[in-house]
């Protein structure tokens, strides 16, 4: 593979003996899930993807849980990693991508508004007041923070 952020990029063959090896459009290394134009687009979709599915299972598990202390320490450990995995690496820039991994931040909110309140939160209610609520501020979780997690304390 050879990365560019260019639309054109010099590609050479390379040969074992008469073979020609064929490049690849992602590699995956670590975890994290590189491309030839280095957008990660990709590495969010599968970082979102996994997250969904960690919060499902979450959600199912934790249904009959009394203290919301657990259930919030095991969203942290569970589904808020998966998004913060080396975010320092591939951290989003594009509208698209931030919104993406923010709305598996919404959803978790707003199911753990409705655990305790019993109806979920208006439409347009702010996603500052929820993390505030919850005690679910980036910095608040003592790991290194990638600038999309900061953006969500600051709305």
């Amino acid at each position: 593979m050879s990365y560019s952020r260019t639309k054109n990029t010099l590609n050479f063959d390379y040969l074992i003996g008469s073979d020609t090896i064929n490049r690849p459009e992602f590699v995956q290394d670590l975890g994290v899930t590189f491309d030839k134009h280095l957008n990660f687009n990709e590495q969010v979709n599968t970082v979102t993807n996994k997250a969904c599915k960690t919060l499902r299972f979450f959600m199912k598990s934790t249904r009959d849980f009394s203290k919301f202390e657990t259930t919030r320490h095991l969203f942290k450990a569970l589904v808020r990693s998966k998004l913060e995995y080396a975010s320092i690496i591939w951290n989003p820039v594009t509208k698209m991508n931030i919104d993406s991994i923010e709305s598996v931040q919404r959803r978790i909110l707003k199911c753990l508004a409705f655990r305790l309140d019993g109806v979920y939160p208006q439409r347009g209610t702010a996603q500052k007041n929820l993390l505030h609520r919850f005690d679910m501020l980036p910095e608040n979780c003592g790991i290194v923070i990638p600038k999309i997690l900061i953006k969500w304390s600051n709305e």
